[in-house]
């Protein structure tokens, strides 16, 4: 004690709940718990993976409907290049790297739409889990500095 001032007792309180730490952060704690963005960031995972699986059922579905890889000028088709029909695919010594020609053709218009509708989703995925990251849940902080 120096005499200057209140002593260390007198400004930390007698009890915990009274300590002016306490205080700091109960308000920093109730000026977060309002916001109204705090229910849209608890559940912002599921809008995240939301996307992602819409992303990939838009990407994946041409490729089993119309038996083709959806791309930005077309559709790629595969053909096999190997050995004739009825002879086992897979016996060659080639069975671990077939031999696929991809040719493109005209993706069916009613598919059109997928490929961009994908990306938009990846993208907006994306930026949803950089945007979950960086707000955080409780920006607030206190720092106590001895006199």
């Amino acid at each position: 004690q120096d005499g200057c001032g209140p002593s260390i007792a007198q400004q930390l309180g007698s009890a915990a709940a009274e300590s002016p730490f306490r205080r700091v952060l109960s308000h920093i704690r109730e000026r977060s718990m309002g916001l109204r963005w705090r229910a849209f960031y608890d559940r912002m995972w599921i809008v995240t993976a939301l996307c992602l699986v819409i992303g990939l059922v838009l990407f994946y579905w041409p490729i089993g409907a119309a038996n083709c890889i959806p791309t930005w000028h077309g559709c790629a088709v595969m053909t096999w290049d190997g050995p004739e029909v009825g002879h086992v695919m897979f016996s060659t010594p080639n069975c671990w790297l077939p031999r696929w020609k991809f040719h493109n053709v005209d993706l069916p218009h009613e598919y059109r739409y997928f490929l961009p509708g994908a990306a938009a989703m990846f993208i907006s995925a994306a930026a949803l889990h950089l945007l979950r990251h960086a707000i955080g849940i409780d920006r607030g902080c206190m720092i106590a500095v001895p006199n």
